[in-house]
């Protein structure tokens, strides 16, 4: 047969070549897996963006000296009420990107929008009624202040303390 003309050392080859095969499909996965890692770098990036700056908006809103004035919530509502547009709009765009986030700052994005959803939802069916229930709608305002901070907790710390210090006049201008 054909198999004494093969040389005796090629039998020692083939361990050797599983053992590279092995190998280069280690490295491949290992590759795999940086590529997700950085995905989601990306993603955990562009939700971490969005929530800032809804988280911005609505520290703003709490920190409104017609907040402090608002003898009732009906009165902080109203004010504020037109405003709600522009956080629901990055909360749309947070939410697109969402699913390919990590866990922890998917948790708290949609605890935020579920949050902002319920509050504007009360909101808009209490605020029409002439005798709108001020508990309902202080139930609901408490609800944005929750949503404001489950998006502190995705904003960068460092870039959500900056920003409050200079909310608060604590950071010289350059």
């Amino acid at each position: 047969m054909w198999s004494h003309d093969v040389p005796a050392w090629l039998g020692y080859v083939e361990p050797f070549s599983t053992l590279a095969a092995v190998l280069v499909a280690g490295v491949v996965y290992g590759h795999q897996l940086a590529d997700a890692r950085s995905r989601r770098r990306a993603v955990d990036a562009r939700v971490q963006t969005h929530a800032f700056f809804a988280f911005r908006t609505i520290v703003s809103w709490f920190a409104d000296p017609r907040r402090k004035t608002a003898a009732t919530s009906r009165e902080f509502v109203a004010v504020m009420r037109p405003h709600f547009g522009a956080v629901e709009q990055d909360l749309r765009r947070m939410a697109d990107v969402l699913p390919g986030a990590s866990r922890a700052i998917a948790t708290a994005g949609w605890r935020a929008l579920a949050l902002f959803s319920r509050a504007t939802l009360l909101i808009e069916a209490e605020a029409v009624k002439p005798g709108g229930s001020e508990p309902t709608l202080a139930d609901a305002v408490r609800d944005i202040d929750a949503c404001g901070d489950a998006l502190g907790k995705i904003v960068d710390p460092e870039l959500r303390g900056l920003w409050l210090q200079g909310a608060r006049g604590e950071v010289e201008p350059t």
